[in-house]
């Protein structure tokens, strides 16, 4: 979603705040947020959408399936690879990128 001039920090507040709501990525690019929803029905996107609205404008995309699943790769084998030292962060410190292809 695209927060509209000024409310992005209203955005990112309201995201929090939605329950329906159950992960929430910071993102580069045109969108500002990936939010993603668990919900019952597809009628049930309009509770959280319409939230969003007055703020934001948004772009919807219902899953399908998931053909690849895999937890979150554990860095810490990899900083240990490289020969980082103690004054290095750990993986849970460091910083990563995760793109969505």
């Amino acid at each position: 979603m695209k927060p509209l001039p000024g409310e992005l920090k209203t955005v990112e507040t309201l995201l929090v705040a939605i329950p329906d709501i159950v992960s929430c990525d910071r993102v580069t690019g045109e969108d500002c947020f990936l939010a993603r929803a668990y919900l019952p029905s597809i009628a049930d996107l309009e509770r959280p959408i319409d939230r969003i609205l007055p703020h934001a404008t948004t772009t919807t995309a219902i899953v399908q399936s998931q053909p690849v699943s895999s937890p979150a790769p554990c860095f810490d084998e990899q900083l240990a690879a490289r020969g980082d030292g103690p004054d290095r962060p750990s993986a849970a410190e460091a910083d990563f990128a995760v793109a969505v292809l």
